[in-house]
């Protein structure tokens, strides 16, 4: 093969796997050296320019915006198309810019909620107190200070507080409770009532029955009738039989711990930590 037919198939190989087909070839050959150069004539505007950069997510090009360039041009976000510009992206459905105008974000539609009333099974008639309610209910009923501190008798309500806290309900919404909240609620409760007791037991429970003591425990902290109520009485017995030690919770009938015990399960009731 001679150098000229060298030169045509390469040629012919080059523009087989170009990018862009060539609409006439000029060849200009010098006659001594036979060195040839190829052109191309005709209009190439905007086929060898691309749009260029980086590509928003969640978002759609303008129609026919990577077509007919003058030069390399930028991706960029629009809010809407434009035909003066090019390489113009806008956000797909259910997306819109952002407020720097920089990315696409999902639209987030508000969900209104009725008002909760008690016949409907979405609304809720009840409320759960707080970890800071909770704490300051358990002092206004007992009389103890939510920073009480007997060293003697290894009591420091502050410090149980601040060990528990986190695991206290920190929503109001009942379906939010757990058996952790209630676990807090409930030692938080026998804080409050071994304070308590140490400084009532001998004045005020020592010489009473275990139902006095019940009963005594309901009118300090609740207001129920368990006489005229059948469920404030199933709560009384319930409450006695932790006095009567009715499931061996201790060893021995130390009444005045039973006390401290049935006092810490009345705190830590539906009764006291609902609203």
């Amino acid at each position: 093969m001679n150098k000229k037919n060298l030169v045509m198939l390469f040629m012919v190989v080059c523009f087989t796997y170009s990018c862009v087909e060539p609409e006439e070839v000029v060849q200009n050959c010098d006659s001594t050296t036979q060195n040839c150069e190829s052109s191309q004539s005709g209009d190439l505007t905007g086929e060898y320019f691309k749009c260029q950069g980086r590509v928003p997510g969640f978002a759609s090009m303008c129609s026919g915006d990577n077509t007919g360039l003058s030069n390399d041009t930028q991706n960029k976000l629009v809010s809407m198309c434009t035909a003066q510009s090019k390489c113009e992206f806008t956000c797909n459905t259910d997306y819109e810019m952002n407020a720097t105008g920089s990315s696409c974000i999902e639209i987030v539609t508000p969900v209104t909620t009725p008002p909760a009333t008690d016949d409907d099974d979405g609304g809720h008639s009840v409320a759960v107190k707080n970890y800071l309610q909770i704490n300051n209910t358990y002092s206004s009923l007992t009389g103890i200070p939510t920073d009480f501190k007997d060293q003697g008798k290894n009591v420091d309500i502050k410090a149980t507080f601040d060990a528990i806290v986190m695991q206290l309900p920190s929503s109001s919404n009942p379906e939010s409770l757990n058996g952790f909240n209630q676990i807090a609620q409930a030692r938080l409760g026998f804080a409050y009532c071994d304070a308590y007791m140490n400084k009532n037991y001998n004045s005020q429970y020592a010489s009473l029955t275990n139902s006095q003591i019940a009963q005594k425990l309901l009118d300090s902290f609740l207001d129920v009738d368990p006489v005229a109520n059948t469920a404030h009485m199933d709560f009384k017995n319930e409450v006695l039989a932790i006095l009567n030690n009715s499931d061996s919770l201790l060893s021995t009938n130390d009444k005045q711990r039973l006390s401290k015990m049935a006092c810490g399960a009345i705190l830590a009731s539906a009764y006291v930590t609902l609203i």
